[in-house]
């Protein structure tokens, strides 16, 4: 028998497979997987979502139809189904009605500061006033139950006044605001409330300036919040000719919440104020 070459020996080997080798099917050991690492430590994770929701309400402000399209909001609603949830509410004695933002001059917005000066320091002689009765009143409510309404007229009339500068000076309107106290209401700002004489609740006015302050925190941060979108929107208007709707109703919201803690806090209702820009 003759010794086969080592060239021919070669060649009937079987040729390795490019294959990896297969796993072994014995379930005796469970195979143990490596943790996934986290991407963003919980620190970096709040941040972002932080950021998404500040970006999704920076949408909100000057595109406010646009961030409603998208999955599942692209439907039409009936009218029946935008109102309901505002015929669930009650409504607060004290409001305040804001016209839909308007073209407004750019000359008057630039010098905007400069022409709500008059009112300002109209309106600060009678905040005074307005302070020193509602102080008077206070006395009046613990030991009467009542509130004068000679007393309350004045306060509202100067609400009036001053809810019509509030709205020009925050470019609501570009209609300049009578210099009177009484209610207008062919003006765009209105200020709409009537004082709450007889039944009042004293333990409620007792300790009304420690119940505001849930409320005057809130506003706090919410002014700042305004005073940026009002500074934005003062270059908007004078680009544009307009304050984008959004912005606009961002600080008639704002002001709206606003004037009904000033109400409750001048001692014109019992009724608590709703923490809401609506």
């Amino acid at each position: 028998m003759r010794r086969r070459s080592p060239a021919t020996t070669a060649t009937l080997a079987p040729s390795p497979s490019p294959r990896a080798p297969a796993r072994s099917r014995s379930t005796s050991s469970p195979v143990k997987w490596a943790a996934w690492p986290d991407p963003f430590p919980p620190k970096w994770a709040a941040f972002i979502q932080f950021l998404y929701k500040s970006v999704y309400a920076g949408v909100q402000i000057f595109y406010p139809e646009q961030s409603r399209k998208g999955a599942g909001h692209n439907h039409k609603r009936w009218p029946a189904e935008e109102n309901r949830f505002v015929s669930m509410a009650p409504a607060y004695p004290f409001t305040l009605d804001v016209d839909p933002a308007a073209p407004q001059s750019r000359l008057t917005v630039f010098f905007r500061i400069i022409m709500v000066i008059p009112h300002a320091i109209i309106v600060a002689l009678l905040g005074v006033v307005a302070t020193l009765i509602t102080l008077a009143a206070w006395f009046i409510i613990l030991f009467t139950g009542s509130y004068p309404a000679g007393m309350s007229s004045f306060v509202v009339n100067v609400f009036h006044w001053s809810a019509r500068m509030n709205g020009y000076m925050y470019l609501l309107t570009g209609a300049y605001p009578p210099f009177s106290m009484g209610p207008d209401t062919s003006y765009p700002v209105r200020f709409a409330g009537e004082a709450q004489a007889e039944g009042r609740n004293r333990m409620t006015v007792f300790f009304r300036v420690f119940m505001i302050i849930p409320h005057y925190i809130v506003l706090y941060f919410l002014q700042i919040a305004a005073q940026v979108v009002l500074l934005i929107a003062w270059f908007a208007a004078l680009f544009t000719g307009s304050v984008p709707a959004g912005m606009h109703n961002f600080v008639a919201g704002f002001l709206r919440w606003q004037t009904r803690y000033y109400a409750y806090a001048a001692l014109l209702t019992d009724e608590y104020p709703p923490f809401s820009l609506n």
